[in-house]
């Protein structure tokens, strides 16, 4: 198979050295892996030689050689026979075939150091051997030879590859390599295994193997030799090899991905530099322009003004029209309110008539109790005189009766005395205590109290706001005194007393994390124009510029704990930020247009990870900076640019913008010193700060802190015994209207006792009468006089029942009278409400009335001002006009309908001339169109090399796939071949058998009978399939379900064999593994040590037959102790004889 290879164009060649090692790692897999295959592939002997054969060995104190030197005629021959008895170096020389092409001193089983090799007594040791150059798989630049040469010492070994040229009788040597790799890498080309046992079977393997044929060992070296295992582990590898190539050409594409992001920002500068001629011709246009504002502002200030006078006309008719409209709503309101006034008078007449009429019917009531008594007097009278009889008799009884009515009339107008003198007692005490005034006094003397109160809390409230003001500023200044001392020491104390101490703490302990910290954050920060430093710094703001960001968790826990050893007080205690450190800055920033400024645009942040945690902790990117605070609040305000959330002036003040559903909102800067503090710069000059004018700025304010804490003092006492003052005051009050109110609530009791009393005493007047009337016996008066007292009685209750019904009625008509004039008077009440608001009104629309009018005298006084200013302007604009040269494209007098205001054309002019002066220097003068199409070009040739790369890798992934695909069929065609070998080999003595495999178990039983007692041939191919019936891997074609019993007579552990034929089976064995490998070269050492002379002598015949007949091309070089005589003379056949060693 040829080798696969990449051609690299390595001028235009940007895969790294990483891609081009993995990439050779895969193709040198793939190679390894198809040589294994090709080892194990069909019969190639088509006569030609294979490149790799040993051509000649010469050894110098080698082992028990002292110099020897062997030359093989590999042109004639392929199969060589060393022979010699036991000490004549036969294992010495196999030995050093293995060592000299770069085996290890433990693969040969004579010591396990290389040094150990070198013959007793000599310091060095040096074997070349010689190996055939020609035929396939051939190194056609080494030469037509290639010689190896090793040099052992006690301490070391060397090696020389050398290539040789024969032109005739001249051979010609030249050093190719002394590294053992490029040894090992053409060994590995030739296919020369050095540590497989089958083709270096040593004297001690051939004695151990053939002692000890055990299932598991036979399968081991089953393994080994046909490097199954070898291709399987050789497929994972290879497929590791494949993700790691994958893994390095994603990063390779996206390097290419970043590589055209930057072809793209070239483009664009390129573009950029087109567009410089556009804005400078529109600079030149702004600039025309400008030339006609002053006539055009004036000309837009004289319809401004005529807006004004229209709209203060149009006000001062509004007035006008208001005030004949409360002119009107007066004099209706007023015609209202007499009215009103008259329905009260009114209904005020007839409350006191319907009062009238109810005090006539208490005097007709009176009057017919007296009527009443009149005739109860004249009916006693008539009784006492015609009743004598019956007063006898009941005389006693009535005149007891009368007696206790009268005595009861008595004690009731007796307790209605003691009850009206008794209240008039009380009413007599409650008007000498109010007439007293002591109610006043106490309230007049607790306003007074209360009101010095308020003036000592004022003045102590003042005084302490300034005291604590003092302290404020003397607190500020001791902080600014010390934050200057501090960084006088070191600058970096800017960001805090103990700055240095942690940034060295940190560099010691550093190992602790996991990456270490980054901060304080404002170290990194830098600032282009130092005008705008205190927005700058008030927009970062301290606390983020003495923060600390850390990579992990662990490593925040590990920041804290450094800041409790140092003992950083609480409030000044950093922050802590964690993020992942990706040491890439954010690519992708929502900006304003490029032409606002911006505080992302005025700093500069050294560290990649810093400048990530200070866009996402302030917004810089998102800030504008702006100077004039009025310029900030109208572009703000419904004007901002996009990605604009706020916007920061030179004097501190902060603007917020209106767009994107947020409330607009101006903040003016209210702090004292509106001055920078100096963060983001290290040179402590900037810091304009006089330590004197400090202390004693201290020192003053502190004695005006200790005056003024000692007035507070002064004017809390006093505050104190006014509010005592005050509670005394108020309790002198709550006791006297305590007393009041106790008289009150007596009155209250006394009259209604009295009226009680009152009630009592009439009624019982009006029963005593009408008692006496009903009580008459009328029998003794005539039927005339009967008549006519029943008619009086019926007339009196008659009257007494009108009485009470008449006055029902008008107490009701009273209610209802009293209510009608109360809501008449409540309506009275708010027409007079009503007209005293009009009365206001009249006299602020009369106020605005003549304010307008002086504004319409000043407007007057404006628009001549405004026209002698239309008229210089026009002047200003044709004296400019003639000093300057009109652009090409443009009008005079140019367009200006469109035009934006004077201000922001001269602010966009600003903005635009900054943009080209920095447009100028970040564009790069060494982007040109050729640089550009040269990158274009190399990063096309890239793009083609990484294509060409992702189709060889999916290709290799194919073949990887379809190889371990049918990796299972090389494994059963592997035994086939080995079971067809053993086989024919072991038909040679009349043997037959089987190789069992076993995957599962890892086991190969060798069964061998013979034929006049085994199985017959049936029963033999069954026995074939069945060793096959047991292997992982093989097809479910190749299966069979045994039918037969296996014959008694088979030997499975061959220890019915003799030696000799035990020895037989291995040997063909061994030679069935040969069968399926291909090496330039087989050894065996020592193979005939158990066998007997007849089956030696098979041995012998089928290995030279083997070599001479079918492997051609091969070379086979064999060992043995024993004779060699017997051996016939043969065509491919060379012999050598090694006499004894002499020690």
């Amino acid at each position: 198979m040829k080798r696969a290879t990449l051609h690299e164009d390595k001028a235009n060649n940007n895969l790294d050295e990483t891609v081009r090692k993995k990439v050779k790692r895969a193709i040198e897999g793939e190679e390894e892996e198809k040589v294994a295959e090709e080892t194990i592939g069909e019969d190639k002997n088509d006569g030609t030689n294979v490149a790799g054969r040993v051509a000649s060995v010469h050894l110098q104190n080698f082992m028990c050689h002292g110099n020897l030197e062997i030359d093989f005629d590999t042109v004639n021959n392929n199969c060589f026979y060393i022979g010699g008895p036991n000490g004549s170096g036969k294992s010495a020389l196999f030995a050093a075939i293995n060592l000299g092409l770069g085996g290890r001193g433990s693969d040969n089983e004579r010591g396990n150091a290389v040094r150990s090799y070198v013959k007793e007594g000599k310091s060095s040791a040096k074997i070349r051997i010689v190996l055939t150059n020609t035929g396939s798989n051939a190194r056609r630049d080494f030469g037509d030879f290639v010689a190896i040469e090793r040099s052992i010492t006690q301490s070391s070994s060397t090696y020389h590859l050398k290539g040789i040229t024969v032109n005739g009788d001249k051979r010609t040597e030249r050093v190719i390599s002394k590294k053992k790799s490029d040894i090992d890498e053409l060994i590995q080309h030739f296919n020369i295994h050095l540590t497989n046992p089958v083709f270096w079977m040593s004297q001690d393997r051939s004695r151990s193997f053939l002692a000890n044929m055990k299932p598991s060992n036979v399968y081991k070296l089953y393994i080994e030799a046909t490097l199954l295992d070898v291709i399987k582990e050789k497929y994972v590898k290879f497929g590791c090899d494949l993700e790691d190539l994958e893994t390095i050409l994603l990063t390779n594409e996206r390097d290419l991905s970043r590589k055209q992001e930057q072809l793209s920002r070239m483009q664009e500068v390129q573009q950029l530099n087109d567009k410089l001629e556009e804005q400078k011709q529109e600079v030149a246009e702004i600039k025309w322009k400008l030339i006609f504002c002053p006539s055009r502002d004036a000309r837009n200030e004289l319809v401004i003004w005529e807006n004004k006078f229209n709209k203060l006309v149009s006000k001062i008719e509004h007035i006008g029209k208001k005030t004949i409209e409360n002119r009107t709503d007066r004099q209706r309101k007023n015609g209202a309110t007499e009215d009103c006034e008259k329905r009260v008078i009114e209904k005020k007449a007839k409350l006191d008539q319907c009062r009238g009429s109810l005090q006539e019917l208490a005097d007709e009531k009176a009057a017919v109790y007296a009527d009443i008594r009149q005739v109860t007097s004249e009916m006693k009278t008539k009784a006492e005189e015609k009743m004598s009889l019956k007063r006898k008799i009941q005389g006693a009884e009535r005149n007891i009766e009368e007696l206790r009515r009268s005595m009861e009339n008595d004690v009731q107008k007796n307790q209605l005395l003691l009850a009206e003198r008794q209240l008039e007692t009380l009413t007599k005490q409650l008007r000498e205590e109010e007439q007293s005034g002591n109610q006043g006094a106490f309230e007049k003397q607790i306003q007074e109290l209360i009101a010095e109160k308020n003036v000592a809390e004022q003045k102590s409230n003042e005084a302490n706001e300034k005291m604590y003001q003092l302290r404020r500023d003397v607190a500020r200044v001791e902080e600014d005194l010390k934050s200057y001392q501090a960084t006088s020491v070191d600058a970096v104390n800017r960001f805090g007393y103990q700055t240095r101490a942690i940034i060295e703490t940190l560099e010691r302990s550093k190992n602790l994390f996991d990456q270490k910290p980054k901060g304080p954050l404002g170290r990194y920060i830098r600032l282009r124009d130092s005008k705008w430093a205190m927005p700058i710094e008030d927009r970062i703001g301290m606390a983020n510029a003495m923060s600390y960001i850390c990579h992990s968790a662990r490593d925040a826990d590990t920041l804290r704990k450094i800041f409790e050893r140092i003992r950083i007080p609480q409030k000044e205690l950093p922050q802590i930020t964690i993020m992942k450190f990706s040491g890439r800055k954010y690519d992708r920033l929502m900006e304003p247009p490029a032409d606002w400024n911006t505080v992302y645009r005025q700093i500069d942040i050294e560290d990649p990870d810093v400048h990530n945690a200070i866009i996402d902790m302030c917004g810089v990117e998102e800030t504008l900076l702006i100077e004039r605070d009025d310029e900030a609040r109208r572009i703000m305000d419904g004007n901002a640019p996009d990605n604009a959330s706020v916007a920061f002036t030179l004097s501190g003040a902060v603007a917020h913008s209106s767009s994107g559903g947020r409330q607009y909102r101006f903040y003016a800067n209210q702090k004292q010193n509106a001055t920078a503090r100096g963060l983001f710069s290290d040179n402590v000059a900037d810091k304009k700060f006089d330590v004197k004018d400090a202390e004693e700025f201290i020192t003053a304010k502190s004695r005006e802190i200790a005056d003024f804490q000692s007035n507070c003092q002064k004017l809390e006492n006093e505050a104190a015994r006014k509010r005592h003052e005050i509670v005394q005051a108020k309790l002198k009050l709550s006791k006297h209207e305590a007393v009041v109110e106790e008289l009150n609530k007596k009155i209250r009791y006394a009259r209604a006792a009295v009226e009680q009393q009152q009630q009592k005493v009439e009624q019982s007047d009006e029963q005593a009468d009408i008692d006496n009337l009903v009580s008459f016996d009328f029998s003794q008066l005539s039927r005339k006089k009967v008549d006519k007292l029943k008619e009086k009685e019926q007339e009196f209750k008659t009257s007494l029942q009108s009485f009470g019904d008449r006055q029902a009625t008008l107490k009701s008509d009273e209610d209802l009278r009293l209510k009608d004039l109360l809501s008449e008077k409540e309506d009275l009440e708010k027409l007079r409400e009503e007209i005293d608001a009009l009365d206001a009104q009249y006299e602020k629309l009369d106020t605005n009335k003549t304010l307008l009018e002086q504004q319409q005298e000043k407007l007057y006084g404006e628009e001549i001002q405004l026209k002698t200013a239309l008229d210089a302007a026009i002047a200003k604009v044709e004296k400019n006009k003639a000093l300057a040269e009109k652009p090409v494209g443009c009008d005079d007098p140019p367009e200006m309908s469109e035009f934006p205001p004077t201000e922001h054309a001269e602010n966009r002019l600003k903005e635009m001339i900054r943009k080209i002066e920095r447009d100028c220097t970040q564009i790069d003068g060494n982007v040109t169109v050729e640089t550009i199409n040269a990158f274009k070009k190399k990063l096309m040739q890239s793009k083609r090399l990484t294509g060409q790369l992702r189709d060889f890798i999916d290709k290799l992934k194919l073949r990887l796939r379809n190889r371990a695909k049918l990796y299972p069929n090389l494994k059963l065609m592997t035994e086939r071949r080995v079971q067809r070998r053993f086989l024919e080999l072991l038909d040679y003595r009349k043997f037959n058998g089987a190789l069992r495999f076993d995957h599962e178990k890892r086991t190969l039983n060798v069964v061998v009978h013979k034929k006049d007692a085994g199985p017959k041939n049936d029963e033999k191919d069954e026995d074939f399939e069945e060793s096959h019936s047991d292997s992982s891997d093989s097809p479910p074609a190749a299966k069979k379900k045994k039918t037969q019993k296996r014959d008694t007579n088979e030997i499975q552990d061959l220890k019915g064999l003799s030696g000799g034929e035990r020895s037989f089976v291995t040997a063909a064995l061994v030679m069935s593994l040969w069968e399926v490998m291909d090496q330039p070269f087989r050894m065996l050492d020592e193979f005939d040590v158990f066998m007997d002379m007849l089956n030696r002598k098979v041995v012998m015949d089928l290995l030279v037959k083997m070599a001479t007949e079918k492997f051609t091309n091969n070379q086979f070089i064999f060992f043995t102790p024993q004779g060699i005589k017997e051996l016939d003379t043969r065509e491919g056949l060379q012999i050598f004889e090694m006499p004894k060693v002499r020690p």
